[in-house]
């Protein structure tokens, strides 16, 4: 199954996002999601699980231990919102992951804005 480029911003100096969109099953999609290095390799990685009206979560997100804390994985969350999706904390968090959706909840509140609960799966 052949997947298409989808454009989401990577508002990363430095660094550039690569995106395909698969069909994933009924009106379900999956993004392949890739941040790089402009010129080098792949720093993080993520596959995002949404349905047709573009509301879902990160199934899995990586970014490798040398640039962690640096960016890349807001990055990813903040280009796919830009690029119109909703994107929700998934209900199967490990560790860094709760971690990292707390302190973006944090500044989603600061910022007054509304914010998704969890997608269904």
């Amino acid at each position: 199954m052949s997947g298409f480029s989808v454009d989401v911003p990577c508002h990363l100096e430095g660094y550039e996002m690569k995106v395909e969109r698969h069909p994933r099953g009924g009106s379900h999609f999956e993004y392949d999601a890739s941040v790089r290095e402009i010129g080098g390799s792949c720093v993080a990685s993520g596959v995002f699980l949404a349905d047709a009206d573009g509301r879902g979560f990160f199934e899995d997100i990586y970014v490798s231990p040398g640039h962690r804390r640096r960016g890349a994985a807001t990055a990813i969350y903040d280009g796919f919102e830009a690029a119109g999706l909703i994107v929700c904390p998934s209900d199967r968090l490990d560790e860094d992951g709760a971690l990292f959706w707390e302190s973006r909840l944090s500044a989603k509140k600061a910022e007054d804005a509304d914010f998704p609960s969890p997608a269904p799966r």
